[in-house]
């Protein structure tokens, strides 16, 4: 069996991985910063940080790999630095993160992230988008399935396009916090067209149902409309391919997800963000 290097990247409440086959006997890299981060307009920072592992006798278990010490600032482009505080959290998988209420979110800002654990450093510099307002969530029924809808949001282009979308959802009761939709991901290059972009459900390592990306009827459901960067896009929409196709919940398939973290690997996401809320009918 040939090894396989696994670059475990910890993101919203499912591991995804990059996974590369290699020749027997090649040594494996060295662990990197592994850098989940959101910061929404009118919100505030809040990260999860981890280190990239690899099977071997080094690493027994995915905890090992969240980083509880390590350095973890946001700062912007009129020169305000934040240092952001570690702390449990029952919302976040890994239950650990890094907050600051010092600094908030204002679209045209540019913001930067530095992460430092011993001699690894990552970071990441990304401008907010403006939100975009949503027009309206149409709903449908799935064929022979009178227990779910199927959500839909609608949204006009900007008139400062290109415009690059990621669809978040929360379904009150069941879901701790916003996840990734599935393959909730959508661009656009022409100012005032319509965009449709579906809002399901986000798929985690750790249900113990299976997985049915419809909204259950009766459910109070947040959906978030999150305007990003291009390379931000890019994540998101090869996370959901990863998520939705990869051979199980908690790896993906054979490739890398792409990345905007110089030094590292993960995300850094300043985005704005629209938000709507649904009872599902």
């Amino acid at each position: 069996m040939k090894p396989t290097h696994i670059i475990a990247a910890i993101i919203s409440a499912a591991a995804i991985a990059g996974l590369h086959s290699c020749d027997s006997g090649i040594d494996y890299p060295e662990p990197k910063l592994v850098v989940e981060g959101t910061f929404d307009s009118d919100g505030f920072p809040d990260v999860i940080l981890t280190l990239s592992v690899v099977p071997d006798d080094r690493y027994t278990d995915i905890s090992e790999a969240l980083m509880r010490w390590a350095t973890v600032t946001v700062s912007d482009n009129d020169g305000n630095t934040a240092i952001l505080t570690g702390a449990p959290s029952k919302l976040h998988y890994p239950p650990y993160h890094y907050y600051t209420y010092d600094i908030k979110g204002t679209p045209g800002h540019t913001y930067t992230i530095h992460a430092k654990y011993k001699e690894l450093v990552a970071q990441s510099t990304i401008t907010m988008p403006r939100p975009t307002p949503i027009d309206s969530i149409t709903t449908a029924v799935p064929a022979d399935n009178d227990t779910l809808r199927a959500l839909t949001v609608h949204l006009t282009a900007p008139d400062d396009c290109p415009a690059y979308y990621h669809i978040s959802t929360q379904v009150y009761g069941h879901d701790r916090r916003f996840l990734p939709g599935t393959l909730g991901t959508a661009e656009t290059h022409t100012p005032g067209e319509h965009i449709t972009i579906a809002a399901m459900r986000g798929k985690t390592s750790t249900d113990t149902i299976d997985f049915v990306p419809q909204m259950p009827v009766g459910a109070k459901v947040a959906i978030r409309l999150e305007r990003v960067d291009a390379k931000v896009y890019h994540f998101w929409r090869e996370f959901g391919s990863a998520a939705l196709f990869g051979h199980s919940q908690f790896f993906s398939s054979s490739f890398s997800l792409p990345t905007n973290i110089e030094g590292g690997l993960g995300v850094w996401s300043p985005q704005g963000v629209s938000t709507a809320i649904v009872e599902v009918k």
